[in-house]
């Protein structure tokens, strides 16, 4: 649905996942969730209903990988 404006998902990701600190706070308490909001937009991408710029995309995937290393840190224990 055209529900949701660009800049809503830009404001979205730039307070919770590109806001060093909150992201940093989110990965350690619960990286899943955190890998769950970054596959959420990465949907919206998909599904052609954001257009979020190159640079958003390749912080995302960033993002991505970083949480990803948390979440097999954290449970090769």
């Amino acid at each position: 649905s055209d529900v949701i404006d660009d800049w809503m998902y830009d404001s979205l990701t730039e307070q919770y996942l590109l806001d060093e600190k909150t992201r940093e706070w989110m990965r350690d308490e619960n990286p899943y969730a955190l890998m769950e909001m970054v596959n959420r937009l990465q949907e919206a991408i998909d599904r052609g209903m954001w257009g979020a710029s190159d640079d958003m995309k390749q912080k995302l995937r960033d993002i991505l990988l970083e949480t990803e290393e948390r979440i097999e840190d954290i449970t090769d224990m």
